[in-house]
């Protein structure tokens, strides 16, 4: 019998192509270690240890979803993020059917705690990055079918690529730096940094008119 108050835990490791520093058993060890000092019973370990294929795309992950609709655990455990292997869309679904279950996210690198104030951030910084790269898909395909019609169909001017402020914030929130955000949403990093300013500027102005 697990004492009270300890949280039910799965963990999840996956191999990828080129692993040296983090091959499956260190990934595992290092996310008993880390949370060792936590309240925390581990119920099953569920693995990707081969390359994906079209007939079993990712097996472990599979199970792992199937353990987390049937309310089995509390918490996933992963040693980073890029484990779990999906785009950012997919991630972000996976993110919100744990959140759903009401199953927190423990990302050992990173420090992500989804059970936590900061951890939620980040979760909301992720699904405001998706909408923005949803978004910013849309603006090109519209922008692509603007320079496709001819100068005397189109008229003057070019329609602006649109993106928020806040969308720029969440991006460089997720990805660390503004020009590695801009590859993430295929645009210019400019755009990002122009966009981020003016973002930050209206904050800080909002914030000296509440003082």
């Amino acid at each position: 019998m697990c004492a009270v108050g300890r949280r039910t835990a799965a963990i999840y490791t996956r191999f990828s192509r080129g692993d040296v520093a983090a091959p499956i058993e260190v990934q595992e060890q290092a996310i008993r270690m880390a949370l060792a000092h936590r309240s925390i019973l581990i119920t099953g370990a569920y693995t990707d240890s081969t390359p994906p294929t079209k007939t079993a795309p990712r097996p472990g992950l599979r199970l792992l979803r199937q353990t987390v609709e049937r309310r089995e655990v509390s918490l996933v455990l992963v040693w980073s993020l890029d484990r779990i292997g999906l785009p950012l869309g997919d991630m972000v679904n996976f993110l919100s059917e744990l959140d759903e279950a009401h199953v927190g996210l423990i990302s050992v690198q990173e420090d992500i705690d989804t059970t936590r104030a900061h951890g939620r951030i980040i979760l909301k910084a992720m699904t405001d990055l998706r909408d923005a790269r949803a978004r910013v898909r849309a603006e090109r395909s519209r922008l692509y079918a603007y320079k496709a019609r001819g100068p005397e169909v189109r008229g003057p001017g070019r329609p602006r690529f649109d993106l928020t402020g806040l969308e720029a914030d969440a991006a460089v929130e997720v990805y660390g730096s503004a020009r590695a955000a801009a590859r993430a949403l295929g645009c210019s990093h400019t755009l990002v940094n122009r966009r981020l300013k003016t973002y930050q500027a209206a904050g800080s102005g909002a914030a000296e008119a509440t003082l």
